[in-house]
């Protein structure tokens, strides 16, 4: 019993360091204006924990332990909304979200958006977002973004 616990520490641990430190305080420009955003990391329980602290937001929370979670209170406007994140060895946290885009109380087609965030070599926030509307309409792609925020 004691060499399963020793075998399971030795390989919780390698895993939970296996994402990419993002922390720090950064200057992202959204919608043209200058937002200051701090992210903060934690290790909890063998997994990493981020939290992005932004102005005018509510904070996001984040649990990169590849299972679904409610994010409803981030992606405004859609119902049934989960992400699941994880991260790509210690270079990408990879971001998975959906959901129910509704119109007037109804549904009329689902968003999938992929982020990847990771630094970039001056240390600044790099993000990678692309995504897919679906429903009775047809499929198509959301534009692809690519932001930057400035490491301060």
């Amino acid at each position: 019993m004691k060499k399963v616990i020793f075998l399971a520490a030795i390989f919780a641990a390698p895993m939970a360091m296996a994402c990419p430190d993002l922390a720090g305080n950064y200057s992202c420009v959204i919608d043209g204006q200058p937002k200051r955003t701090i992210v903060s990391q934690a290790e909890l329980g063998g997994v990493m924990n981020y939290r992005i602290d932004q102005e005018d937001a509510d904070s996001i929370e984040l649990i990169a332990d590849g299972m679904d979670h409610d994010a409803s209170r981030w992606m405004d406007g859609l119902d049934q909304a989960v992400y699941n994140a994880s991260c790509d060895g210690d270079a990408r946290l990879m971001i998975n979200a959906n959901g129910i885009i509704m119109n007037e109380g109804q549904p009329m087609g689902k968003l999938q958006v992929l982020i990847a965030a990771s630094r970039d070599g001056a240390g600044n926030l790099a993000q990678n977002v692309t995504g897919m509307i679906t429903g009775d309409f047809g499929s198509f792609p959301v534009d692809e973004q690519n932001l930057v925020c400035a490491r301060e």
